[in-house]
């Protein structure tokens, strides 16, 4: 049978000058050199293929023993202090740890990173492959060391396989071309009947030669809970705290230190705040891929409109009436109170039931304005102006991640919207500067020029901790 290459190098170029590496990518290398002359075991297994060229908002993964752990979140850290880059988000659960990069490139780009750290590979957080079965002293032509192929094939395709029951056809036809190679292929069908029993494995590398992937989907249930049994056999108590150790990071750590990003933004209107929120969340479809960016106007939508609770149901608006911030003029005292009440149980039930659930999936929440309007605007929801509730509450709902205050000259927003009269529009731009002085927390970003430049700013500010 003949031999075939499955080293996964990056392909020639040819003459072609090959492209300057992008700082993330250099941060991969330094990672690899690091651990090298640190002397510590470890091996790329996935994410790599292209290497130097990471596209953008790559997941890159990394095997090492769990006692190097600590080791390399320092190095991780120094590296990216010398490179320019930034750790904007960490999360680990059980024999994963994952740290999601950003960096501004010399292009004035935008690049994201995820970088997930394998300690064992697991399923459910359950470990079937110890890290030292994955380390290999062979290196691609790119520096970087890999496993060895026939493991690397194997686990590629068992790891997505046993934990979702999902059949990567790209790993699925690596897997099959390893099988057919002589001596890798041996060594693959070794290790599946080691992990999953003789027949078991016999009959899923049988699968994946024969191409039948609708009866690899069929039985990976079955195939996921023999593994565990075995591994349950094995070590019971070691067993069951990883089980436990990874359904405390998975559901039980999210609760008070949430993953994700749950951004607002605010400012009067015509400034810009939502043409600038839109392009925010397409910036930022490569650092949370695979979920998503959930956007709400103003308040969760868990309750109804205070409106449509008194007139049993009844729409009292109409779609014209959204133009006219200012349609009403506010309520009376007592019943200012009961509408911010009501609003404000909105968004600590919304927080609970829509955005904390996203969060737990590192999902991307964006609001177009939030509860901090009704200091700024409390008319627009028909709320009287210096309302003590309002200020009380405040500092009480659910806090954003950050506050993104987007403004502009006065001439530019009446030429955007004339929906308020000049002199409220100039009222509601000095007013929203001065809460974005609040702290830490909120950015002041001006969108007088270009978009562009505006989401530039939106996001030095989120993960450079600045607005440009």
């Amino acid at each position: 049978m003949t031999s075939i290459d499955v080293s996964r190098r990056a392909p020639a170029c040819g003459h072609e000058l090959a492209p300057e590496p992008t700082i993330l990518a250099r941060v991969v290398a330094d990672i690899g050199r690091e651990l090298d002359a640190a002397g510590v075991q470890h091996a790329f297994l996935r994410g790599i293929a292209t290497f130097p060229e990471l596209p953008r908002g790559s997941d890159v993964d990394l095997c090492l023993r769990r006692r190097d752990l600590p080791a390399f979140t320092a190095v991780l850290e120094l590296i990216c202090a010398r490179r320019g880059a930034t750790i904007h988000g960490r999360f680990r659960a059980g024999f994963l740890a994952q740290f999601h990069l950003h960096a501004v490139e010399r292009d004035g780009r935008h690049a994201f990173l995820g970088l997930d750290v394998h300690t064992a590979e697991a399923a459910f957080g359950v470990p079937f492959l110890a890290a030292d079965e994955l380390f290999s002293d062979r290196r691609d032509a790119n520096g970087l060391r890999l496993p060895p192929p026939a493991t690397s094939a194997l686990v590629d395709f068992l790891t997505p396989y046993l934990s979702g029951s999902v059949v990567h056809e790209r790993y699925a036809s690596r897997l099959k071309a390893v099988l057919e190679t002589r001596g890798f292929g041996t060594r693959a069908r070794a290790l599946a009947r080691r992990l999953l029993g003789s027949r078991a494995g016999a009959a899923l590398c049988a699968e994946i030669e024969g191409e039948r992937h609708d009866a690899l989907r069929a039985r990976a249930r079955r195939r996921r809970c023999a593994l565990l049994a075995r591994r349950f056999l094995r070590a019971p108590l070691g067993s069951l705290g990883s089980l436990a150790a990874f359904g405390y990071g998975v559901r039980l750590r999210p609760l008070w230190k949430p993953g994700g990003r749950f951004v607002v933004f605010l400012g009067t209107d015509g400034a810009g705040k939502t043409a600038v929120m839109e392009a925010v969340a397409s910036e930022l479809s490569a650092a949370y891929r695979g979920t998503e960016p959930a956007t709400y106007h103003l308040r969760p939508g868990i309750l109804p409109q205070l409106d449509r609770v008194v007139h049993l149901g009844r729409r009292t608006q109409g779609e014209a009436d959204w133009s006219r911030p200012h349609r009403a003029a506010p309520s009376g005292r007592l019943l200012s109170n009961l509408r911010v009440a009501w609003y404000a149980l909105d968004y600590f039930i919304g927080y609970a039931l829509r955005v904390l659930p996203r969060r737990r999936r590192n999902a991307l929440i964006l609001f177009d304005r939030y509860f901090y309007d009704y200091l700024v605007d409390p008319q627009r929801c028909r709320v009287r102006p210096g309302t003590l509730l309002v200020r009380l509450l405040a500092p009480l709902v659910p806090r954003p991640d950050a506050v993104i205050v987007i403004s502009a000259d006065l001439e530019q927003v009446q030429a955007r919207k004339q929906e308020l009269a000049p002199e409220e529009s100039a009222r509601q731009i000095a007013d929203y500067e001065q809460l974005a002085a609040r702290g830490e927390r909120w950015h002041l970003v001006r969108n007088d020029g270009l978009v562009e430049e505006a989401v530039d700013s939106v996001l030095r500010a989120l993960f450079v901790g600045r607005a440009a």
